[in-house]
């Protein structure tokens, strides 16, 4: 079952039991639901007829707004899963009483129970979405949330097919035991097991309940101007719920006149049902992947269009057909494509709103609709029979067309708000003016905040130098302040030959050198870009930086050929990823950790500077680099999704996600050339030969911790002639005795030695490795 949800699936081992869970309470709770609901509509439309819904939905909604208002309160102190788990209890308490109450030959119990279907409805929605929501972030919702609906479908196809067999076996009136036995048995189940699968987030968010303030009705008109998400999910929540019970009143109608008996009518029901649910629960299979593929917001589009074909088709052909594929077609888009969408955006919702917004939005606005809808009905059933009813669901799914396309246009705008939203209004936007990126994250290299370039009227200052062959003399100079004379001078004579060594002072120790370089190139004619992008493949990470500096800030250099950067990178990333999978399935030692931490390090470096490349074009990428750092990665990654060319995010998104390394290997080699058989020595063996002297020399160490193999044994003097650092390492290895020379300094092991003092806390391996080159070892 495991490797199936991994393999074919990608469920992976972190989110194995808890979607294990939560999928077995959905498709319990919804198999006895489909049952509960056969039964109810049969019943309630035998004794009432269709026309006595729209009252049913109107006091439904009224019932359920009040009954939210109770459960928002009891989540400050109580988690979604207790409030569910009382309910269910709660629900099947009153099973026995509806079978007296029938028994009794009672009619009033019919509308008793009708509501309560629509009430469960209503909390099953609610709250075990909101467990879902709890359970796993937007981009783990992509791949989980069709799966959890699938759960829910399988349940309601079980109970949509049994439930002719189960009535004509043990009797109508004994639905309701079995609906009270389901519901009591799942909310016990619920209780005792609940805690040990989410006792850690359930106690994150009854603290962040707690610390949430309460957002008034009057409040929310100030909240849906300012975040356009929560406009959306309201108005996504808000319309269908109108229009629903319109079609819902219509399909019925024709129901009712196309079946003469109560057999027949539950019959249809239980088949049609049964075959929708199926179809939606294939369809659920194939939606995260269709949802990656198409997007979001395109995907967002399917239900409004959908609506608006039928209410155009429905005045001319008002029969069971057109009415079939309107409810299956409703509930396929809805399941399959418009409900995990709307679940993912939940979870964009400002951490501040996410309880409001649970209940309000998911809750109340749904059944706001729904009452808005009825009453419609109600008033216009004198006026107009339910086939004309068809021109104003038609014009409010026109008016959440609209809606969706405007949402469509800002959605990254929203994940950047999100990002950004520290509790106040940042302001118009898309303007870099309106939010606050900070610095760029980098250790090494150019700082753009640090930076001063030169300006225009800068260049225009007398200078020393006076002429370009001078100016090419003194760019080798040992004074800095020459060097930096002979680079502002270029900024102005823009000479091809000073080319090359300007791109070198890019690499320079001193960031006025670099400064001054950068300055110089940015101003060269666009003729300089080849040598540009070619650099980078050769550049140290330092010279990289700068380069892609020059191009961001160049007047001149209008597009940038980024594939080469992007390859090279992305390959060294996932090949990195595969070494540090194989050394950490052997035993840890000091050396063996050092370098896979390196290699953990060099990676983020790496995507640190792919970043930095895609900044050139992508004013955003500051803010989205430091969110991925953050509890807010999963956002930070749907936007940079939505922003990058779809070649690039292919590459680029599995190295961010929160997925397993095994599974961004998969991923890697299903599309770039890696290697494939991994042993440890083959491993070392090729980071042996990194044009990195410090990755050398933790892999020369790390042999150490695997020796004596013979097959290592020419890796080894191959670097008896390196850097003395490493040739110092394979000699120690080579040749026991040499370790007891005072002379032979281990640097790796004051590496190790210094990781353990807290003064060095949250150093780098390279920059410990600096200090252990300079350090004298003295006895005390």
């Amino acid at each position: 079952m495991r490797s199936f949800l991994r393999n074919r699936l990608d469920v992976f081992e972190h989110e194995y039991q808890k979607l294990v869970w939560i999928a077995f309470v959905s498709f319990c709770l919804f198999f006895v639901t489909a049952l509960f609901r056969n039964f109810v509509d049969t019943t309630f439309l035998k004794r009432y007829g269709p026309d006595a819904i729209p009252m049913m939905l109107v006091i439904n909604a009224t019932l359920t707004v009040l009954f939210f208002a109770f459960t928002d309160r009891l989540l400050k102190s109580y988690s979604d899963r207790i409030v569910l788990s009382l309910f269910l209890i709660a629900s099947a308490a009153l099973s026995p009483i509806f079978i007296y109450a029938i028994s009794s030959g009672s009619k009033l119990v019919y509308p008793v129970i009708y509501q309560l279907m629509l009430l469960i409805d209503s909390v099953l929605f609610v709250h075990l979405w909101n467990m879902a929501g709890d359970m796993f972030d937007a981009r783990q919702g992509k791949r989980i949330f069709p799966l959890v609906t699938a759960s829910q479908l399988s349940g309601t196809i079980a109970g949509s097919f049994s439930t002719g067999f189960l009535v004509a076996a043990t009797g109508e009136s004994h639905i309701l035991l079995i609906f009270g036995a389901v519901y009591l048995g799942v909310g016990v189940y619920m209780l005792g097991t609940g805690e040990k699968v989410l006792g850690q987030t359930e106690s994150l968010l009854r603290k962040a309940h707690l610390n949430q303030s309460t957002i008034r009705l009057h409040e929310t008109r100030a909240l849906v101007k300012k975040f356009p998400v929560i406009r959306f999910l309201i108005v996504t929540g808000l319309i269908p719920n109108i229009v629903l019970p319109i079609f819902f009143y219509q399909f019925n109608t024709i129901a009712n006149n196309s079946f003469p008996d109560e057999q027949s009518l539950i019959d249809f029901f239980s088949i049609f049902r049964g075959f929708t649910t199926i179809t939606s629960f294939f369809t659920l299979l194939f939606s995260s992947r269709f949802l990656s593929w198409f997007g979001l917001p395109n995907a967002s589009l399917f239900f409004p269009i959908n609506f608006a074909v039928l209410f155009g088709i429905l005045p001319h052909f008002f029969n069971i057909f057109v009415a079939g594929y309107g409810q299956f077609s409703s509930i396929l888009i809805q399941r399959a494509v418009a409900g995990p969408v709307n679940k993912i955006l939940y979870s964009i919702i400002p951490s501040d709103l996410q309880t409001w917004s649970r209940t309000f939005i998911r809750g109340s606005v749904l059944k706001i609709g729904m009452f808005t809808g009825a009453i419609f009905m109600l008033v216009s059933k004198p006026y107009f029979d339910a086939r004309d009813m068809s021109y104003f669901g038609l014009l409010l799914s026109l008016i959440l067309l609209i809606e969706t396309f405007q949402f469509r246009s800002v959605y990254k705008d929203v994940l950047k708000q999100v990002l950004t939203y520290q509790g106040f209004y940042l302001g118009a936007l898309g303007t870099e003016g309106a939010i606050n990126f900070g610095l760029f994250s980098s250790k090494d290299g150019l700082n753009h905040a640090d930076r001063e370039i030169r300006s225009e009227a800068g260049v225009d200052e007398p200078i020393s130098i006076q002429n370009t062959d001078e100016a090419l003399e003194r760019m080798t100079d040992q004074s800095a302040l020459v060097r930096i004379e002979a680079a502002s001078y270029f900024a102005r004579h823009h000479d091809f030959r000073a080319v090359r060594n300007l791109v070198l002072m890019l690499s320079d120790d001193d960031d006025r050198i670099r400064s001054a370089a950068v300055d110089a190139l940015r101003r060269y004619p666009k003729l300089v870009a080849p040598y540009l992008e070619a650099s980078l493949l050769t550049a140290d990470f330092k010279g990289k930086q700068g380069i892609l500096e020059v191009i961001r800030l160049s007047y001149s250099i209008t597009s940038f050929e980024n594939s080469s950067l992007l390859n090279r990178a992305v390959t060294e990333v996932y090949t990195n990823l595969i070494y540090i999978h194989c050394l950490e399935a052997i035993n840890h030692t000091a050396n063996t950790r050092m370098l896979v931490r390196y290699l953990k390090e060099t990676n983020e470096d790496i995507l640190r500077l792919v970043f930095y490349g895609l900044w050139v074009y992508h004013s955003d990428m500051r803010l989205m680099y430091d969110a991925i750092k953050s509890d807010k990665a999963a956002i930070a990654v749907e936007l940079l999704e939505n922003t990058v060319r779809k070649d690039v995010a292919r590459y680029l998104i599995p190295l961010l996600e929160d997925i397993p390394v095994e599974r961004k290997i998969e991923v890697g080699r299903s599309m770039l050339l890696l290697i494939r058989e991994v042993t440890v020595s083959r491993v070392l063996t090729l980071l042996t030969q990194s044009e990195d002297p410090l990755m050398r020399l933790l892999a020369v160490r790390s042999i150490g911790d695997v020796w004596p193999d013979e097959s290592l044994v020419p890796v080894l003097e191959s670097h008896l002639d390196d850097d003395c650092h490493v040739s110092g390492a394979a000699k120690m290895i080579l040749f026991p005795s040499v370790s007891k020379d005072p002379a032979m300094i281990n640097t790796s092991e004051i590496i190790d030695r210094f990781a353990l003092f807290p003064i060095f806390e949250g150093m780098s391996i390279r920059e410990l490795h600096a200090l252990a080159t300079v350090t004298e070892i003295r006895n005390f």
